[in-house]
């Protein structure tokens, strides 16, 4: 993709220097904008300076707000803040600042979508930070032409449980009364052949249409925080995650931290996504670096799917606390079966029409991450969910949509 270089200058030593910098770093690569930084002003170009007066609007009382720590109050001046606040208003999103030390959380200690921006504003379906970037190249640069990239796609699987089948379709078939069928599921627990143990077979679906994927496993075992982890041994996670070509950690819902738990995993881990999608900013972000890890899959709402930070593509964080970026890709999830089954009740004929609704809409600029749990690729509780899942694959192949594993979020262009 060609990019346009727009000559820039950052007035240095500011509150909110580091701030700016990281922003404009955002339009390159969803974009094709290329700020290059000067070290004075330019003739024709960007200047933000507080001593020119052609200099565009900061808003200074945020980034004192935000230095100081003052989260609640950075939102507060944000969910008020004049249009013409471009700068802060994509960072504020792009960074879930309002999620920062947060107390609004629900059962299981996550931020909770109800209580969030996107909900109140009924947004969480837009990509409002690239629609916001958009706007702010109009209005500075009327007459620049940007090229948006094509959505990619990332598809994984979180395995939470494989011997699940055994309490929750044997209990499905015994209310429904299909008893041939519990049959079998009873089989497969006396001969120890755990019947949710699928991976095989969502390797051989994902082959048929030419699509790359993912698999993020547990280390831990049993409940904790309220949650439970994973009911697999060590030597069950060993010789099934040999037959997946892309690996992460789930990290488990403990007080573990990442270091220990990638040293569990019996396969090298640069990738993790929290169980539960359970986290909290950004102290989650502060942990992965203590870590090797390079990609967090962690970020989005269980409640509906969509932008939790109301952006589309991978993004390195804004690490408050050295003013530059974690080292960490964050990898945003959009779309979880979860959601639409528990949380959405939308009756499963109309999942997939749905997800590819949602991708349609947002053909460039993306990358769209879908979580597909290996239990919603089998029958019984989960019944009707894998054709949904078929259905969805079909259309990412027929439209030759380009799809990514982990080793490639590490090679994509980010900020």
């Amino acid at each position: 993709m060609a990019n346009t270089k727009i000559q820039t200058f950052v007035q240095a030593d500011q509150e909110w220097s580091s701030g700016v910098l990281f922003v404009l770093s955002l339009f390159k690569p969803v974009l094709g904008i290329d700020f290059e930084i000067l070290s004075s002003p330019p003739s024709q170009g960007l200047i933000i300076s507080n001593e020119n007066e052609t200099s565009i609007k900061v808003n200074k009382k945020y980034w004192r707000h935000f230095g100081n720590k003052e989260y609640k109050e950075c939102h507060s001046l944000f969910c008020q803040m004049d249009d013409l606040y471009y700068l802060e208003k994509i960072f504020h999103l792009v960074n879930c600042v309002q999620e920062y030390d947060s107390s609004e959380t629900d059962a299981y200690g996550r931020f909770s979508y109800y209580h969030s921006w996107q909900y109140m504003n009924h947004n969480i379906t837009k990509n409002v930070v690239l629609e916001t970037m958009e706007a702010f190249i109009r209005h500075y640069f009327r007459g620049t032409s940007f090229v948006k990239p094509a959505t990619r796609l990332f598809l994984s699987h979180d395995i939470d449980t494989i011997h699940g089948e055994f309490m929750q379709n044997g209990r499905y078939y015994l209310k429904t009364f299909q008893f041939d069928k519990l049959k079998n599921v009873i089989l497969n627990y006396l001969v120890n052949r755990p019947g949710w143990a699928n991976m095989d077979f969502i390797n051989r679906l994902h082959d048929d249409y030419g699509v790359k994927h993912a698999y993020f496993w547990l280390a831990e075992k049993g409940k904790q925080n309220k949650i439970m982890n994973a009911d697999y041994s060590k030597n069950e996670l060993s010789k099934y995650s040999q037959q997946c070509n892309s690996n992460g950690l789930h990290k488990s819902s403990g007080n573990a931290d990442f270091r220990a738990e990638t040293e569990m995993l019996p396969f090298r881990c640069i990738a993790n996504r929290n169980h539960f999608l359970r986290y909290s900013l950004p102290s989650h972000w502060e942990q992965l670096e203590g870590s090797e890890l390079r990609i967090d899959a962690s970020m989005g709402f269980a409640e509906h799917f969509g932008f939790r930070n109301s952006y589309g593509y991978a993004f390195k964080p804004y690490n408050p606390s050295n003013q530059r970026t974690y080292s960490h890709i964050a990898v945003p999830l959009h779309l979880m079966d979860a959601t639409f089954r528990n949380y959405m009740k939308i009756p499963v004929e109309e999942t997939a029409d749905t997800i590819i609704q949602f991708i349609e809409a947002n053909k460039t600029g993306c990358i769209l991450s879908i979580l597909w749990h290996n239990t919603f690729f089998t029958n019984g509780k989960y019944e009707g969910y894998a054709e949904q899942y078929i259905k969805i694959l079909r259309y990412l192949n027929d439209n030759r949509f380009e799809t990514l594993d982990i080793n490639d979020l590490t090679q994509i262009e980010v900020n």
